[in-house]
């Protein structure tokens, strides 16, 4: 019964996973290969050494088995929503030129911002090393 349970659960939240990214980025992966979670530094959208050698062996993947490629940057909401938003576009708009420069074809990469929480705005003080600024990616096909 736990286990019947558990695979319910599986299959529920990765739905939820892939209709989160179509509901942002108008993903078509029907079929998730991998999902990847990449960290940014406060106040960064820039993509450091060992990220973008990760991004390019995933893009020789990505061209090789003709997969689609999802990118949803996370809005923090801590601070002006509009600085928030432009940080989210210019992660997702940096890990999409690497895909690029590796020759994943335009026609397969998605991008779409979305917030990570549902509450906008502060509950209480928050520090800079609290902050989390991410970018979402979701491979696979349809």
């Amino acid at each position: 019964m736990k286990r019947k349970f558990l695979l319910l659960a599986a299959f529920f939240l990765n739905s939820c996973v892939q209709t989160d990214f179509h509901d942002y980025t108008g993903c078509p992966i029907r079929h998730q290969k991998q999902r990847l979670t990449l960290l940014f530094e406060y106040g960064s959208a820039e993509l450091n050494e060992p990220a973008v050698r990760r991004l390019k062996r995933i893009a020789s993947d990505v061209r090789k088995n003709d997969d689609f490629i999802c990118l949803s940057g996370r809005l923090s909401y801590h601070g002006a929503a509009a600085d928030q938003a432009l940080g989210a576009l210019d992660r997702a708009r940096n890990a999409a030129a690497v895909f690029l420069q590796e020759g994943v074809d335009l026609k397969k990469i998605y991008i779409g911002m979305a917030p990570q929480q549902k509450q906008i705005g502060l509950s209480q003080p928050l520090s800079a090393i609290e902050e989390k600024h991410t970018l979402e990616i979701l491979i696979g096909s349809n």
